[in-house]
């Protein structure tokens, strides 16, 4: 997944400092969330991640 996160962000030309926060931000996401494939996991856990920040 975070190949294709790569690809899209060089796609449309981001920097590459925006490239690896958007990385550690997702996998961040990931592991808060116990490794579930991101396809289960929506609006829900983003707020419940929000919330513990």
């Amino acid at each position: 997944m975070l190949d294709q996160v790569h690809e899209v962000l060089r796609y449309h030309h981001y920097g590459k400092r925006t490239e690896e926060a958007y990385s550690r931000w997702i996998r961040w996401f990931i592991k808060f969330n116990g490794t579930r494939h991101s396809r289960g996991m929506g609006k829900a856990e983003v707020q419940v991640l929000l919330a513990e920040i």
